[in-house]
């Protein structure tokens, strides 16, 4: 239906013309290559530049460059910045630009910083280390023994102290000074002064409370003089690393466009490399094979012949059967929702699109989930920002906007605005029923749509069969279907109206669908006792998943309610908050946005969720199989450049 005319392309030329004419085809970007090199020669080796290599140091530029960036907002730090060029500058980028310099900068700066975090993180752990002694008023140089003393620094717990100064008078007789330099939470850090006899003794004792004991280099400073010497030398290091990171900034600012460039320019190329060992080819000449839209040969082939005197382009419907790519092509109303096949799985070359054929029931069952006009507005406001401000994901936002005006629809005949009870009389009045007051109307609505999806979902494998001329599927399977529910729909509505002749007509119906997909069956195959016997079957299974699936339908209703309740009671709070003085106004607002936006995400991610749910285990299975590949034509990607 909506799947594009897809045809087989084959390109033949000689083998001179071969890197212009892949450059050509990257650039038009109409053809997708496929691999044929089956009749592949061994050919001689040409002399390339290593692109691996050159992007490798670009890759390693970009990410040392990444350290000197503005801080990226919420929106920006998910969506890779790109620079808009024209062909001019682009192309003198790519001949003229000297990257090797700005890799050996960047490298310079690298070791220069990582020098500097080395040093940081030395200076930091000294600093720790000599803050508990900043109390010590004497030379470091003189904590060292002396002819007659010893002298000790170090630290020990809270509770150790006491018990460790008992043993230590009585291992040195008395003959012990010491003095708490300071404290913290859990030690203090003292210093011991005692004879040297006693040496033996003492350390024995100091190991036995686990003592920790603090060697200062025999430097002619305190504590304090070179915990200011350490001040100083950060302050300096600092400094220094201020100025390596404006250098670092103005080769970003200076570099970033063309280094980004040339990556874009050499990821190209390297593509062009590539896709010519999927080629055929001889010592003279070369064979490209590929898929290309329907609509573009004629302006190829012209384009080609006309650039290329020795060419041969030969074009070729697909055969039957053959797994070929697919483009879709749908309406631009329709081409959003395609986000959501292709998160079920492309169709087949041969299958019917499901695109434009769940399209109108997505709508409708989105905004009935959110059964809220003023979440609807909000909704396509918010999507219209991130449509301007993001440039990937395009289609989900697009689908997003359909949602949002799918809830204004169906939220103004609900009378649902931001969960308000009372509404102005020109917006009562377009209000048909009260979701949370009459969910049985809502319920009732909800299975009625799921019972026209599944009948029309019938219909579309009946066309499937009819196209594929398999006459006895279409007829007797899912025409008996479509009678059965034909007679369900007149039965029903025949209840509603206490018509008796149109219930009459609708159980008919049903008999006449029953007894087509068992008797009519059996009657026209061999073994007829077995086929009645499966069409017994197929009736019991297929009223079985009938219920069921209606029954999912309910879902709507389920979701329609949830996003009411919630909005009443956003409301409920912020006015419960609106009592509180002198800042219940505040709090009030801030309840009344904080809230219905959260009811909004929630019941958003829920709609989608639940809305896509029914359309790939309840009308998908029908008639859907999925499984193709994407029309992936072989073009320019530029991941960081646009070029005008």
């Amino acid at each position: 239906m909506a799947i594009t005319p897809i045809q087989k392309i084959d390109i033949i030329t000689y083998k001179e013309h071969r890197k212009e004419i892949v450059k050509y085809l990257q650039d038009r970007g109409l053809v997708q290559i496929v691999d044929i090199r089956e009749e592949k020669v061994s050919l001689p080796v040409e002399e390339e530049r290593d692109i691996e290599k050159e992007l490798g140091s670009l890759t390693y530029i970009l990410k040392f460059l990444s350290r000197f960036e503005e801080k990226k907002g919420i929106l920006e730090s998910f969506v890779k910045p790109k620079f808009s060029l024209s062909r001019k500058e682009f192309e003198k980028v790519t001949k003229e630009f000297n990257y090797q310099e700005v890799y050996e900068k960047c490298q310079r700066l690298e070791k220069r910083l990582n020098r500097l975090k080395h040093t940081f993180r030395k200076l930091h752990s000294w600093r720790e280390e000599v803050l508990p002694w900043l109390g010590l008023d004497m030379l470091l140089s003189d904590v060292r023994p002396t002819e007659k003393t010893e002298v000790i620094l170090g630290a020990i717990s809270f509770r150790m102290m006491e018990n460790l100064l008992k043993d230590l008078k009585k291992v040195t007789e008395e003959h012990l000074s010491f003095k708490i330099i300071s404290e913290s939470k859990v030690k203090r850090y003292i210093l011991l002064i005692h004879l040297k006899e006693n040496n033996q003794k003492v350390n024995e004792t100091l190991k036995g409370y686990n003592f920790e004991r603090v060697l200062y280099p025999k430097l002619g400073i305190t504590p304090f003089q070179l915990n200011s010497f350490i001040d100083e030398r950060l302050v300096k290091a600092e400094r220094e690393r201020e100025e390596l990171i404006t250098k670092g900034k103005a080769l970003l600012k200076k570099s970033k466009v063309k280094v980004v460039a040339l990556y874009d320019y050499l990821t190209n190329l390297k593509a062009q490399r590539d896709i010519q060992n999927s080629f055929s080819q001889t010592y003279g000449t070369f064979r490209i094979a590929g898929w290309i839209r329907k609509e573009d040969v004629k302006g190829l082939k012209s384009a080609l012949e006309k650039r290329f005197k020795e060419i041969e382009v030969i074009t070729k419907d697909p055969s039957p059967g053959e797994r070929v790519p697919i483009a879709l092509e749908n309406r631009r109303v329709i081409r959003p929702f395609e986000f959501v096949t292709n998160l079920y799985g492309a169709p087949r070359y041969w299958e019917v699109d499901p695109t434009p054929l769940f399209a109108p029931f997505f709508f409708l069952f989105f905004g009935l989930c959110l059964t809220d006009a003023g979440y609807g507005i909000i909704l396509v406001l918010i999507s219209l920002f991130f449509l301007w401000k993001i440039k990937v994901g395009r289609r989900l936002f697009q689908l997003l906007i359909l949602g949002g005006l799918a809830a204004v629809i169906c939220g103004a005949f609900t009378g649902g605005w931001f969960g308000l009870e009372q509404l102005p009389p020109s917006l009562e009045r377009l209000r048909l029923f009260i979701p949370l007051k009459e969910p049985m109307i809502f319920f009732i609505l909800a299975l009625s749509l799921g019972f026209i999806q599944i009948w029309f979902a019938t219909l579309v494998k009946m066309y499937k069969n009819l196209k594929n001329k398999n006459f006895s599927q279409a007829l007797f399977h899912q025409g008996s279907w479509v009678v059965i529910y034909l007679g369900i729909l007149c039965f029903v509505l025949g209840r509603l109206r206490m018509e008796e002749m149109i219930m009459r007509i609708g159980l008919w119906s049903v008999y006449l669908g029953v007894f087509s997909r068992i008797i009519l069956v059996g009657l026209f195959q061999k073994k007829k006792l077995l086929e009645m016997g499966k069409g017994l079957a197929d009736i019991l299974n297929g009223s079985k998943d009938f219920l069921s699936n209606i029954l999912s339908y309910s879902r709507l209703m389920a979701l329609g309610l949830a996003t009411s309740a919630m909005a009443m009671v956003v409301n409920l709070i912020a006015k419960m908050a609106h009592q509180i003085p002198v800042i219940g106004y505040l709090f009030m607002f801030i309840i009344l946005i904080l809230g219905h936006l959260f009811v909004i995400a929630i019941n958003t991610l829920g709609g989608f969720v639940h809305t896509a749910r029914l359309q790939f285990v309840e009308f998908f299975p029908y008639f859907f199989e999925g499984g193709g590949r994407p029309f992936t034509p072989f073009k320019r990607r530029e991941e960081y450049t646009t070029i005008k």
